[in-house]
């Protein structure tokens, strides 16, 4: 890059910088020789690449077969034709994955941004995916609070699978928003791991981000680009290695495809016409909006269960059994939505030879339930007594079902050709209901259990042949959380995990 433009477009930053920020010496990163300059840089030329690359087409960009053809891929020689200098060659070491997508939310850019920025609400909007993200430092702000424009931030992040099986991929990234266009923005990533020895660099991310774009009506149109590379990781099973290096594991579909279901769920919970079907309970919309953020709440918790972030509360215990499966143990004093004491969790994947669309209707249906689930194996079946629709169909909707008297099950299902899961959990009513009537979510515990149901990457993407299914089941091992965990309690709940799984396989390959 041309050293005079690097200073042209530095210095159209620095009067900001200065003025909201204090002066402080340049400083190192850890573990890394740039100071803050040449990350202004880096961020700099990363957003003219992305903007770039966003209005290209062929030949840059070409259908990506494992994508049923609705997604694209980068034309890895195109790419260094037009961007012969950048970041420099891919070490031989990783190998590209590359993905763009494309998709119009009902959400301003402005909420977006929102969520982009704050790294709170982005970890939570994306906890499917992201299993940690710290904000080390901001450099910028933006322009003034809530304008966005030369904002710089720099992040610490862990992506994860929602599996076991797949190694998490951790990157210390620059973070960079600016406004493109009248209506137009970009927030872009970028790996400072690219100035790394290679050997210590397991992924990074070459400019990746997204062109989010007003559209009439209050819709934005969003277009992600990831450019990943990424070392072919000894730690990925088997079953998952086709997934993961299609780049559909973490690609631009599935980051779009959380985004549009959580925007989707966030448009349904502060619609004031919410869509709704009520069974035999009568609700307020407030009481709609409380059991609504109380199921993503629920959703959180079980993702932090599968997840196998290092920076995670949970502990790993030792297994020692056939199948792989993993079992984590939180000691649990003041964690809110949790009960108090030694809380266990089990976690194990598995490939199905059916249809991803298939098993996600298998398991809605309340009719087969007794087959594969223990919760109600022993009792009558569950009955639906209310369902909120939080999705663009009634594929994607939170319940209240009813176990017994004193016992309902909170359930949320959500439908992702790249992702989608049903996750539930025991709860009282009495707190359930305290919490409709406006009483602290705090008070309700809850110990999920859930499915994550993807494709398995060996056919055309969603639409493939078959099924990989992650199921996590966590259990309160007792209410003392300074007891000493035995086998059995372990074999407890693995042998439980190990049934439910044998059951749902005998079901749907029948």
């Amino acid at each position: 890059m041309s050293r005079a433009w690097i200073n042209h477009l530095h210095h159209r930053h620095v009067q900001q910088q200065q003025h909201q920020h204090q002066q402080t010496p340049q400083q190192l990163l850890p573990g890394d020789k740039i100071d803050r300059s040449m990350i202004w840089q880096i961020a700099m030329i990363s957003m003219e690449e992305v903007v770039k690359m966003a209005k290209m087409g062929e030949p840059l960009w070409i259908p990506n077969r494992s994508d049923c053809g609705i997604g694209f891929k980068l034309n890895e020689d195109e790419y260094f034709r037009i961007f012969p200098i950048g970041f420099g060659p891919r070490p031989e070491s990783l190998y590209c994955e590359s993905s763009r997508h494309s998709t119009t939310l009902n959400i301003s850019s402005h909420s977006l941004l929102d969520i982009f920025m704050s790294q709170a609400n982005w970890k939570s909007f994306f906890s499917a995916i992201v299993s940690k993200a710290t904000c080390l430092e901001i450099l910028s702000s933006g322009l003034s609070p809530g304008n966005y424009n030369g904002a710089l931030q720099l992040i610490s992040l862990e992506t994860h699978a929602q599996t076991p099986f797949v190694p998490i991929r951790d990157n210390l990234l620059a973070r960079y928003c600016r406004q493109v266009g009248e209506k137009k923005w970009a927030v872009v990533d970028v790996s400072l791991d690219i100035f790394r020895e290679f050997h210590l660099v397991k992924s990074r991310k070459r400019p990746s981000g997204c062109i989010i774009e007003d559209m009439p009506n209050g819709f934005t149109n969003v277009t992600w680009i990831e450019h990943v590379e990424a070392q072919h990781v000894t730690g990925v099973h088997p079953i998952y290695k086709a997934l993961v290096s299609s780049g559909l594991a973490f690609g631009a579909k599935r980051w779009l495809g959380i985004l549009q279901s959580q925007t989707d769920r966030l448009f349904s919970v502060m619609s004031n016409t919410l869509p709704f079907s009520d069974i035999t309970v009568a609700m307020s919309t407030e009481s709609k909006r409380s059991y609504t953020w109380l199921s993503e709440r629920m959703v959180g918790i079980f993702n932090t269960g599968v997840s196998v972030a290092t920076g995670n509360v949970w502990n790993i215990i030792p297994y020692i059994g056939p199948n792989k499966i993993r079992v984590l143990m939180i000691r649990n004093t003041d964690i809110p939505n949790r009960p108090v004491g030694v809380i266990l969790v089990a976690t194990y994947s598995f490939w199905l030879n059916v249809p991803p669309m298939s098993v996600f209707k298998y398991l809605q249906n309340q009719q087969t339930r007794s087959q594969w689930d223990v919760l109600t194996s022993s009792e009558q079946p569950l009955k639906e007594i209310s369902r909120v629709v939080i999705g663009r169909d009634s594929s994607s909707s939170v319940s209240l079902l009813r176990l017994n008297p004193e016992v309902l099950v909170l359930q949320e299902e959500n439908w992702d050709p790249m992702g989608a899961y049903i996750v539930y959990a025991p709860v009282h009513s009495t707190t359930v209901n305290l919490t409709l009537v406006g009483g602290d979510s705090d008070y309700v515990t809850m110990l999920p259990t859930g499915f994550v149901i993807g494709p398995d990457g060996l056919g055309n993407g969603s639409d493939g042949a078959g099924s990989l299914v992650t199921l996590s089941i966590q259990n309160l091992v007792d209410s003392n959380p300074n007891i000493v965990v035995e086998q059995p309690s372990v074999d407890t709940l693995t042998n439980l995990l190990i049934n439910t799984v044998d059951s749902l396989m005998i079901a749907l390959m029948n």
